[in-house]
């Protein structure tokens, strides 16, 4: 059974496609509502959870309202839990785990998977404070 069929068949995650700062600004709008993503990185070789970021006032990366030093995620292949929760530096994050999709529906740009924006319906998805 699906997340989407439990929950009454209407649909709750949505796939947002775009270029590497597009979508990595997305990821961080969404995180400001407490909801994590899963970004789709190196082409299409791995999955990452995307749960945090590193806010700065000056140096980091302006993407979208946000200047940020770095990117935290879960890698469900690290080794161990802390090996698993990173903090990649933001220069880092765009040189080498943001790679467009080379080929296929979304051939030449880059996806994010997240919760659709309805309120407060999966408020127990919410990211603890």
């Amino acid at each position: 059974m699906t997340l989407n069929r439990r929950l009454d068949g209407e649909s709750s995650f949505a796939v947002v496609t775009g270029d590497e700062r597009a979508i990595t600004a997305t990821a961080l709008n969404r995180i400001d509502h407490g909801i994590a993503s899963v970004m789709l990185v190196y082409g299409t070789r791995h999955w990452v959870v995307v749960h945090g970021y590193t806010p700065v006032e000056d140096g980091g990366m302006v993407l979208g309202n946000h200047r940020v030093s770095h990117i935290h995620i879960l890698n469900p292949q690290g080794r161990d839990a802390h090996d698993a929760h990173r903090a990649i530096p933001i220069r880092a994050w765009m040189a080498d785990y943001m790679a467009v999709v080379p080929f296929g529906a979304y051939s030449d740009r880059c996806v994010l998977v997240t919760e659709k924006e309805s309120g407060d319906r999966f408020a127990s998805h919410r990211l603890a404070d």
